[in-house]
C-alpha cells in the first residue's frame, strides 16, 4: 500500500512538473507576440510588418476592425488580455478613453509635417488619409458629382453609401466635413435620410465598385486600391471642402508591455518606412523629407481642397455623436 501511494505522489509530482514546464513555454511564447490593433487592410501593413518581425525576431498578431469598435473593445478588455500598440485612424479625434493608452510620441515627430503632428501626447502621427467620395464611373452616366451637394439629387436617394459614423472613422469624419460646410446638424441629417448606412467602409467601396450603389464616402488609399484592381471607380474630393484624416499610432496601456513595441513606432514612422508606403501603395506620409507620388488616379495634396481647421467643430468626438443623433 505504501509503495503504491508513493507512486502516486510521484505522478503527481510529474504532472505537476509537467504543468509548470508548459506554462513557463506558453508564457515565453507570449513575451514574444506582439499586438497590434489596426482597421487597416492587410494588403497595405503586412508587408511591412514582416520585415519587422525578421529584423527583430518577434511576431506580430493583428486584430482587425474598425476604429471604434476596436477601441470599445480594448476599453472592456482587461489589463492582462491587452495587446500592445494601436496602428491607423484618427487616434487624436477618437479616442474617448485616454487612460487606456500611455503617453508615448516617438522622436520623429521633429521630422513630420509641423501642420499634421499630433497634439495629443498618448499619440504619434503616421500617414495622411484624405477622405474621399467614391463614384462608379459606369453608373453616373450624365449625373455630375463633385461634392456632397451632388450627392443629394434627387436621382441618387437611396443609391448612395456610407459608413456607421458610431462605429468607422471614416463615416464619423465624413459627418463632421458635411456638418463643416454650415455648421448646422441639419445638412448631417439631410443626406443620413437620403443615403445608406452600411456597418463597415470597407462595404462602402465593395458595392460601389461592384454596381450596388452610384456613389459611397470611402478614403483615398482604399479607393485607389479598388481602382487599381480594374473596377469602374472614380475618385472625388468634395469641392465643399475635404476631410484629411491624420492616421496615428498609440501604445495601449497593458499589464505585460512588450519590451520592442516602441521600436515598433519607431520603425513606423522611420523615413524607409514612410519611403516603402509612398512608393508601393501612394500613400501620403507625415514626414516631410519624404515625397509623394505621382499617381494620375489620386491628387498630390497641394491640389487637395482641404477643409481649413479653423472651419472643424470643435467638439470631442462622443459629443459630436450624440449631437447628430
Amino acid at each position: 500500500m505504501d509503495i503504491m501511494k508513493s507512486k502516486i505522489y510521484i505522478l503527481l509530482l510529474f504532472l505537476i512538473f509537467l504543468s509548470a514546464c508548459a506554462n513557463t513555454r506558453h508564457s515565453e511564447s507570449d513575451k514574444n507576440v506582439l499586438t497590434v490593433y489596426s482597421p487597416y487592410q492587410s494588403n497595405l501593413i503586412r508587408p511591412i510588418l514582416n520585415d519587422f518581425e525578421k529584423q527583430e525576431h518577434v511576431k506580430i498578431e493583428i486584430k482587425h476592425g474598425s476604429t471604434q469598435v476596436l477601441l470599445s473593445n480594448l476599453h472592456n478588455e482587461d489589463l492582462s488580455e491587452r495587446g500592445d500598440v494601436f496602428m491607423g485612424g484618427v487616434l487624436s479625434e477618437t479616442i474617448d478613453h485616454p487612460e487606456d493608452f500611455v503617453p508615448y510620441q516617438d522622436t520623429s515627430v521633429t521630422q513630420q509635417l509641423e501642420d499634421y503632428r499630433s497634439n495629443n501626447k498618448y499619440v504619434t502621427s503616421f500617414l495622411l488619409m484624405p477622405t474621399v467620395i467614391v463614384v462608379n464611373s459606369d453608373l453616373q452616366g450624365d449625373i455630375t458629382i463633385r461634392g456632397y451637394q451632388d450627392l443629394l439629387k434627387p436621382i441618387l436617394k437611396g443609391k448612395i453609401a456610407y459608413s456607421n459614423p458610431n462605429t468607422t472613422t471614416t463615416g464619423y469624419q465624413h459627418m463632421r466635413a458635411i456638418y463643416s460646410m454650415h455648421h448646422r446638424v441639419s445638412d448631417v441629417h439631410q443626406f443620413q435620410d437620403h443615403a445608406m448606412q452600411l456597418s463597415k467602409t470597407s462595404k462602402v467601396i465593395e458595392d460601389v465598385a461592384k454596381g450596388k450603389y452610384y456613389a459611397g464616402l470611402s478614403y483615398e488609399q482604399d479607393a485607389r486600391t479598388w481602382k487599381n484592381k480594374g473596377y469602374p471607380v472614380s475618385i472625388v474630393y468634395p469641392i465643399e471642402g475635404t476631410m484629411l484624416n491624420v492616421d496615428g499610432i498609440a501604445l495601449v496601456k497593458n499589464a505585460h508591455p512588450h519590451p520592442k513595441r516602441k521600436k515598433l513606432v519607431q520603425y513606423l514612422t522611420s523615413r524607409s518606412v514612410q519611403q516603402r508606403l509612398v512608393a508601393e501603395f501612394d500613400a501620403k506620409s507625415i514626414r516631410k523629407d519624404v515625397s509623394e507620388q505621382s499617381d494620375q488616379s489620386i491628387e498630390n495634396l497641394k491640389n487637395i481642397p482641404l477643409i481649413p481647421k479653423s472651419k472643424l467643430p470643435d467638439i470631442p468626438h462622443h459629443k459630436f455623436l450624440e449631437m447628430i443623433q
